[in-house]
Parts: C-alpha cells; sequence; structure tokens
C-alpha cells in the first residue's frame, strides 16, 4: 500500500479513537463488571443471595406455589430451576391485579422451603440493592433509552472499523515480515513512559484483537436487533420459529398453572426427541403465555446458543411454538448466538474470562490511545511555537 494509503489509514485510526474514546472506556469497565454481575451481587446482598446450609431444593411449580402463597398479591412470572449450591431462588413477579402497583419486581426464596427472604425492585441506582442495575443500564443504553442504544450501536460500529485499520497499521511495510511484525506485540517495561504507553496501545490492540471484534461486531448488532439483525438474518436464511403473539389474558385465574405447563412442554420436547431437562420458566400475562427453557444441564446458562424454549398457550395447553436453535436455520443460529458470543457464554468460563480480559484489554487501549496522541499533539505544538520564534 502507498505511503498516502497508510496516512490516510492513521487519520482515520487516530479520530475514530479520539471520537469514542470515553463511551467506548465506560462500555469497557462496565462489561467487565456485568462479566461477574451474579457472583458481585451475592456478595453485595448476602441476606437476599445467600441460602445456608445447602438443601434439596423444591421443584420449581413447587417454590412457585408456596411463593404465591405467602404473597397472594403477586404472581411469579419467571423462575430458574436450579439457583446453584447455596444459593436463593430469584423470581421475578408481577402484581396479580394489573390495577396494583407492587413496590418490587423481584422476590428472593429459599429453594428448600419457599420460604421468602426479601424482595427488591429492579431499577438502576447507585446503593448495594441496585447498583448493578445501574451498571446494566448504562451499558446497555447510557441511562438514555432508546437514545443511548442507537448511540452505543453506532460507537461499536466505529470501534470494529477502527480496530481493523488498527490492526493494518501495525503491519510492517517492508523488511523481514515476522522479525519486525513480532516487536509489535512486546511491551518494553524499561523504555520511558510514553514508548511503554505505545507499546501498550500496540500490544493490546494485538493479543485480543479477536476478542475485540467479537465484542464490537456482536455489540453492533444487538444494538441494532430489530432494525438490521433479525430482518438480514431472516432474508438469508429465514427461521422456523416465529414469536408468538397471544392474546390478553382473561378475567379471572389462568386456566393452567406451571405443574402443567412444564408436563406439557416436557412431553413435548420429549415426542421430539430432546432429552432436555428443566431450566427456567416464565409466564406472560400480556400474551396469556407460558414460555418454558429446557438445557442440557438443566442450568439457565448460555452455553453455546442458551436453552431451548417451548411456548404454552395457558389457557387451552397447545405448545404454539417452539425456539430451538439447534435444529433451526443458520440464520437463527446466528440470532441466538449474538449475546453468548457478547458476553462470553458461549464457551462457559474460559471464554467469559477473556471476554473480561478484552474489556480490560479496550480500556487499557482507549486511556494509552489518547495519552499518545496528547503527548505528539504537545510536541508539535512545542515544534511550531519553536519554528515561530525562529522565524525572522
Amino acid at each position: 500500500m502507498s505511503q498516502k494509503f497508510r496516512d490516510l489509514a492513521f487519520e482515520i485510526h487516530k479520530w475514530s479513537g479520539l471520537a469514542t474514546f470515553l463511551l467506548l472506556f465506560v462500555a469497557a469497565v462496565t462489561g467487565c463488571i456485568l462479566t461477574f454481575r451474579q457472583p458481585i451481587d451475592a456478595w453485595l446482598n448476602p441476606d437476599l443471595l445467600g441460602v445456608v446450609p445447602p438443601r434439596p431444593a423444591l421443584s420449581l411449580p413447587d417454590l412457585t406455589d408456596r411463593v404465591e402463597g405467602q404473597r397472594p398479591d403477586l404472581r411469579v412470572v419467571l423462575a430458574i430451576a436450579r439457583p446453584g449450591p447455596g444459593r436463593a431462588s430469584v423470581l421475578e413477579v408481577a402484581p396479580r391485579n394489573p390495577a396494583v402497583r407492587l413496590s418490587y419486581s423481584q422476590v428472593f426464596a429459599d429453594p428448600s422451603t419457599g420460604r421468602i427472604l426479601g424482595d427488591r425492585l429492579q431499577r438502576a441506582g447507585w446503593d448495594r440493592r441496585h447498583i448493578l442495575q445501574g451498571v446494566y443500564e448504562l451499558h446497555v443504553r447510557l441511562f438514555a433509552g432508546s437514545t443511548g442504544r442507537t448511540v452505543l450501536g453506532a460507537t461499536s460500529g466505529v470501534w470494529l472499523a477502527s480496530s481493523l485499520v488498527g490492526f493494518y497499521l501495525t503491519l510492517p511495510r517492508s523488511g523481514p515480515f515476522w522479525r519486525r511484525w513480532r516487536s509489535q506485540w512486546s511491551v518494553a517495561w524499561r523504555a520511558r513512559l510514553p514508548r511503554v504507553m505505545l507499546d501498550l496501545h500496540r500490544a493490546s490492540g494485538l493479543w485480543f484483537f479477536v476478542g475485540v471484534l467479537a465484542v464490537s461486531a456482536t455489540g453492533l448488532l444487538l444494538n441494532f436487533y430489530s432494525e438490521f439483525s433479525e430482518p438480514l438474518a431472516q432474508a438469508l436464511s429465514p427461521s422456523r420459529f416465529t414469536e408468538p403473539s397471544g392474546r390478553p389474558e382473561p378475567a379471572g385465574a389462568r386456566s393452567l398453572g406451571y405443574a402443567d405447563a412444564i408436563r406439557i412442554a416436557r412431553d413435548r420436547a420429549r415426542s421430539d426427541g430432546r432429552p432436555l431437562r428443566l431450566a427456567v420458566a416464565s409466564f406472560e400475562p400480556e400474551e396469556h403465555l407460558f414460555r418454558i427453557g429446557f438445557s442440557a444441564s438443566g442450568a439457565r446458562d448460555y452455553w453455546w446458543l442458551g436453552p431451548t424454549y417451548y411456548y404454552v398457550d395457558a389457557a387451552t395447553g397447545a405448545v404454539v411454538a417452539c425456539d430451538d436453535p439447534y435444529r433451526d436455520s443458520a440464520g437463527r443460529v446466528f440470532l441466538r448466538g449474538l449475546f453468548p458470543i457478547h458476553s462470553g457464554r458461549i464457551l462457559g468460563w474460559v471464554a467469559r474470562l477473556y471476554i473480561f480480559t478484552t474489556g480490560l484489554a479496550t480500556a487499557v487501549m482507549a486511556v494509552t490511545g489518547v495519552y499518545v496522541w496528547f503527548r505528539k499533539e504537545k510536541a508539535r505544538a512545542a515544534a511550531r511555537v519553536a519554528a515561530a520564534r525562529a522565524t525572522p
């Protein structure tokens, strides 16, 4: 490539980095925190999330029945089958009467007895109860709703392009390729600070290049999911799954309970040849549907593509839809894989740790990039002053 093209690439990399520096730093730091959201939440709120000693857990239907029996004004709208040893069950709840507003949206219960340990309104805040939700809102929406989501999506796109350009700028222009390029991957720790910062900037980008591409690309696609990602996937590789649209819940109690819905979904899974274990169950009052999720381990994790879901009509008991990305089109695999890749959950703790370190490296790249630019601008300014003084 010509020197003119390389100079253009350098300018693109510089100005795109400066334009996204602050947002990128915030997204990287908050993303690192959210990688370990559950253990951090348990550490901050042991009175809600800690249960000792661990004992055999109730079945999910029994657990929901006991919680709803203690507080008749609520209904459980989401419950996880396996909270983990020594952990409380976290249940999402909603008012049984839509005209009544609850002061909380989560209930924490002993999984072995169903005894309610406490509750919490899942809202953004900066106290120990709500700080992680605040971090989440900052990470995904900047506390600015759809506008914040759009800004972060655009930032991810610029970050992706800047990373590709930055990778190109590390490639040697001449000489023995591998010997010269290898030096770009190391940091001269004993050099002066400006050199160390420049080396850190380049080496971080190279060592975590794959992670940066994965996080930036999925961040772009997740933020523009309904506007771009889903229509594109459906156009190129249509899915057999269509999000079911039910009907508003009729007056009175729903016809089915969790036990019936889980049994119906499990029977359907067995008939489909899916020997899976119950992971999560939820009820959607607006659609009058149960959403029953199964996974190989019985945990609500996102190893590979996450659970397989069956949608059961709460009035008739009919299975109206099945979301099984493992037997669906490439388009559905693409869509269901976005979040597991972005969060690192797709390959368990190894990938999650890599995504965490990628977030740290991104924060380092943002800071060192601005530092290197500032030093160069300061040197250029000094040179201009010296030249002006030397001019007759």
